[in-house]
This record gives structure tokens, sequence and C-alpha cells, in this order.
């Protein structure tokens, strides 16, 4: 019961955190992470025992995931004015996530030569992805054209940081043959996903029962997990689904898509969305948690660890800096948004899982999580102008999650 009473006064914390982060300015991440470390202190200090919760952060991770990258999707409306900003946001995160992941890795080899290069490649993909998670909850101070690119950004390197290191997690070997089984496994999702999409959209309109939305929820994961299991993207068919729900106004329109659409603006996508928020607060809420618990003093502490996790997260911002000039991207404050999160911690807990993390750390991990936050909390507070607040409150609708794009 102890451990019930405090779970539940730390997420109330972190639910605090959260209403209060547009005046705090504070990623409730970083709240997360040091409220789990803490209560491990406390623990520790009174020589209470406590089990190692490590094993829980997979499941949390891939569940958290899921859902942050639905409910990204359902911020997401989608038109041709569109084009240029998913071409750029796309380029940006694809080209963070390939020239991070193997300069890292040449710098690991000139160190560790022993290693192979697709191992040294697969530990620092760990740290080649934006944590969508944590950059959209903390762009609502940016005017809505930052904002929007950094919620699409976001989104996309989520997505493209998971497929790439899934790419070199399954295969033992890099050549032409691996690419062509992954453009196999991109086309039997895109056909999974249009039946799937097509099935689910029918089941929301048709369900009277007073209990619909966990089932859709529950076969939303059921689809997904499966897919991953048969080695597909499964986040694919997640990004199409929250981007359908959220533009199936302007679908409507479609001759072949006029049978699916049994009612005129179902206010069921409106609860959905809401449902989807809540349930993403509270898993990612414990995800970070459970991290934040499972690190111990020394681990945070360890100097070289650290001075490692300073130089990755100055990689890092040094390479958004010459990838924005070079793509000639100017918004406000944009460069400070490349925050490493759930991502980052799941991908490093899977490696951990196959015994392939070899000199990464859990103290590592949490540091340049950590790091990337202060990194953009710094820069939003120091690049915001006085008169900005009031004006991106006036823009902002009153919704309790992201708001959507026009």
């Amino acid at each position: 019961m102890t451990v019930v009473i405090a779970l539940c006064l730390l997420l109330l914390v972190a639910y605090l955190f959260e209403f209060y982060s547009e005046k705090i300015n504070v990623p409730t991440v970083m709240v997360l992470l040091l409220a789990g470390f803490l209560l491990r202190e406390i623990i520790t200090y009174f020589k209470i025992p406590f089990p190692d919760l490590f094993f829980l952060l997979p499941a949390l991770g891939n569940l958290g995931l899921l859902l942050i990258v639905l409910e990204a999707a359902l911020s997401i409306k989608l038109n041709r004015g569109h084009g240029k900003l998913l071409l750029q946001t796309v380029s940006l995160a694809l080209a963070s996530i390939i020239i991070l992941s193997f300069i890292l890795a040449l710098a690991l080899r000139a160190a560790h030569p022993t290693v192979s290069f697709r191992e040294l490649l697969l530990m620092a993909a760990v740290f080649a992805g934006t944590s969508s998670a944590v950059a959209i909850s903390s762009s609502k101070h940016l005017p809505p054209a930052s904002r929007t690119f950094v919620i699409y950004e976001s989104s996309f390197s989520d997505i493209l940081s998971i497929m790439f290191f899934n790419f070199l997690l399954w295969n033992q070997t890099l050549n032409a043959n691996a690419f062509y089984v992954a453009l196999s496994q991109l086309i039997i999702t895109a056909i999974i996903s249009a039946v799937s999409i097509y099935f689910l959209f029918f089941l929301m309109q048709r369900i009277e029962h007073e209990i619909k939305f966990i089932p859709i929820i529950l076969l939303v994961i059921l689809i997904y997990s499966v897919s991953e299991l048969m080695h597909l993207p499964g986040l694919i068919f997640i990004l199409f689904f929250g981007l359908f729900l959220n533009n199936y106004d302007r679908l409507q329109s479609l001759p072949w898509l006029k049978k699916m659409f049994i009612k005129e603006n179902p206010g069921e996508v409106t609860r959905f969305k809401d449902l989807v928020v809540e349930f993403t607060f509270l898993i990612k809420s414990i995800f970070f948690l459970v991290f934040g618990f499972a690190v111990s003093r020394r681990e945070i502490l360890n100097l070289s660890d650290l001075l490692k996790a300073l130089a990755i997260v100055t990689f890092i911002f040094g390479l958004r800096w010459l990838l924005l000039k070079l793509m000639r991207i100017k918004l406000d404050r944009v460069l400070y948004f490349a925050p490493r999160g759930l991502i980052t911690i799941l991908l490093f807990v899977t490696l951990q899982e196959k015994s392939l993390t070899h000199f990464l750390s859990r103290g590592m991990v949490f540091q340049v999580v950590f790091l990337t936050c202060l990194v953009m909390v710094i820069g939003n507070l120091t690049g915001r102008k006085p008169e900005e607040a009031m004006e991106t409150m006036a823009a902002r609708k009153p919704s309790g999650g992201v708001e959507e794009l026009e």
C-alpha cells in the first residue's frame, strides 16, 4: 500500500508540473527523472528493501511510444500548404539520425576497434532521435510556425529513429538484400494499415455500447505488437491511423471512402483523442519515474560517463545548427528543440536486453536526456521575447492536448 501511495503522490506532482509547465518552463520529464531518483535515494537512506523495476521499462516504453506517436498524429491537420514543411521536417529528421549515428559510431570505433561497426551503429543510434514526448509538450511557448515545425519534426524523428534502429537490429549484414526486405516490409505495413484503419474507424462509428474506446485502443496496441513481432514498422500504422482520424472530414469528399462515413462529424473522434492524451500522460509519467528510480547515485555522478554525455550533447546541437544553416531554416528557437527522452531510454533498454550495450550505461543515458532537456529550457528562456507570451496564449485553443495545425 505504501508503494501505491508514493506512486499516486508522484503522479499528482507530475500532473501539477504538466499543468503549470507554461509558467515554470521546465519539461515534466526532468521533474519525473529527478523524482524517481530522489525516491530511490530516500528508500536507500532508510534501508527499505526495494525491487529492481528496470524490467518494467520495455513494456512501458513501447506502450508509451505508441501513445505518444498516436497523440502527435492526432494533432496534425494536413493541407496542401504543408508540402514544403513535410519535406523540410522529414529531411532534417532523417539527416540528423543517419549523420549523427555514423559519426558517433566512427568516433566509438577509434576507442573500441574490436567491436563490430554494426554494434557501434546500434549504440550510436540510441542517441540519434529527438523525443516528441518532450519536444511537443515543451513547444507551447514557441510562435505558431516554430511549434508546427517542432511537432512535425519530432514526430517523424521518433518513427524514423525506431525504423533505423530496427533495421540495424534485424539485419546482421547490411547489403542490398537487407534494403529490399525493408522496402517489402514498408509495402506490407501500408497494406495492413489501410485494412486496419478501415476496420477500426468502422468499429468506432458502429459500437453503441458505453465502453467503446478501450476495445479500440486495445486493438491498436494488438495490431502494433503483432506488426513488431513480424518485424514490420508498426509505428507507420500508428501514424497513418492518427492522421486519418484527425483528417477524416477532408476525406469524405473521396468517392471510394464515402461509404465509411456513416455519421456527419462524429464526436467520437474528439472523445478518443481526449482519452489518448490522458493515457499518454499516465504511461510516460510512470516510465520516466521508473527509469529515474532505476538509476543509482553512483551511475549519475560517474565523471567518465558525464564527459562522454557532454561530448554527445555538444555534437547533437552542433550538427543540428549546421543542418539548419544548410537547409536555410530560420525559425525561432527550433535549434534548441532536440531533446532526448523516451526513445533514447527505450532503445538503450532494448540493447541491454540483448547484451549489446558494451560501454553504454544507465547513468550516461540519464545524463544525455537531462542535459538535452536543460539546453532546451535555457534556449527557450533566453530566446523568448517579452511580448511573445501574450501572442502565444491568444493563438492557443483551450484544449487538453496539442492544438490542431491548420
